[in-house]
């Protein structure tokens, strides 16, 4: 019996022109990545629920006191450095600028709480000064080299998260996630009186990760849990509050700074009131902090001597004139940054 090949033919030309068609449609809604889109890392390492270890000690053994104490700011390493021009605002843009307001009113994400240890919630350090078991100094590698930011302990359902700057977890445009990315609560002098706490799984915006675009460095992660603890519960959390806009009035920011004068050993907070900084929707804070102090918590609303609640952190420093810190207020998009790990 004879077949025609003709229907074979027609129906491969059609399949064929199909699949183009289907390319071209795919091709055509292809589009870059939002610098809003959500990056996350699993960082790499044991997968167990829980490092048994004493808690002032690294279960990894490579965060000895020596080490990080000889850990620095990153933009104190002429390598590593970011570019000046995320650090400081163009010659030609005004530093100050009329407020932002929020486009919604202020939302308290997530109620601050105590440890509930039964653990005292501040520490005393040298000269009297009590530093809230929620904050704490962040560690992490590039390479051989070994830095320093800061950060804080949130109150989520999960009990483990953290918040710092994205540049602390992610190196930007061209580079990767950092390693051996750990955080120790209370941190003093080459000490971890309440423990190192590893990062299991981390999150950025890929406008930090792809553009190293400073209106995105916010980053979260989340911690193993430690000696069968998770890390809110030993510690205490901080709420997270977004929608504050750039004007806000009694502000506390915590950090570790580590630059001259200063040496990383103890933390170091500044009191004020925020205002807007340039036109972008920055805010700044008068502040002497400098390197190492960058993801530290940008606190209202303390309801205790522990716990507050955090809207922004840390993301820069002024380079030149007064001395100031900048930052981002929280938004609904930093909230979704948030969400994506709980």
């Amino acid at each position: 019996m004879t077949r025609s090949t003709r229907p074979l033919r027609a129906f491969a030309v059609a399949l064929l022109a199909t699949a183009s068609s289907l390319a071209a449609a795919g091709m055509a809604q292809a589009a870059p990545a939002a610098p809003t889109d959500v990056v996350t890392y699993d960082a790499p390492g044991s997968e167990s629920a829980d490092w048994s270890t004493d808690n002032d000690l690294d279960a990894t053994g490579y965060w000895t006191p020596e080490r990080m104490r000889n850990a620095i700011p990153v933009d104190s390493d002429p390598e590593a450095a970011p570019d000046p021009a995320f650090l400081q605002l163009p010659p030609d843009t005004s530093l100050l600028s009329a407020p932002v307001a929020p486009d919604s009113p202020p939302v308290d994400l997530t109620e601050p709480v105590e440890p509930a240890s039964g653990e005292s919630p501040t520490m005393l350090l040298g000269n009297q000064v009590y530093v809230p078991i929620t904050t704490g100094k962040v560690f992490y590698s590039v390479g051989s080299n070994d830095y320093v930011c800061s950060g804080s302990s949130i109150n989520t359902p999960g009990k483990s998260m953290v918040a710092t700057a994205g540049h602390c977890l992610h190196a930007g445009a061209g580079g990767t996630w950092h390693s051996r990315i750990a955080y120790a609560p209370a941190y003093s002098n080459g000490t971890t009186p309440y423990g190192l706490w590893h990062m299991k799984t981390g999150t950025a915006f890929n406008g930090w990760t792809d553009r190293s675009d400073a209106r995105y460095d916010y980053g979260f992660f989340i911690v193993y849990p430690l000696n069968g603890r998770y890390l809110v519960d030993r510690v205490g959390g901080n709420g997270l509050s977004y929608n504050r806009g750039t004007t806000n009035k009694g502000v506390r920011i915590w950090g570790w700074p580590a630059a001259a004068p200063f040496d990383g050993s103890r933390p170091y907070h500044c009191d004020g009131d925020t205002f807007a900084y340039g036109t972008g929707g920055d805010m700044a804070m008068n502040c002497r902090m400098n390197g190492g102090s960058s993801g530290g918590p940008w606190m209202t609303s303390t309801s205790s001597a522990t716990v507050g609640r955090v809207f922004g952190v840390t993301s820069r420093m002024t380079t030149s004139g007064p001395a100031r810190l900048i930052s981002r207020p929280f938004n609904a998009d930093v909230v979704r940054l948030y969400q994506t790990l709980e």
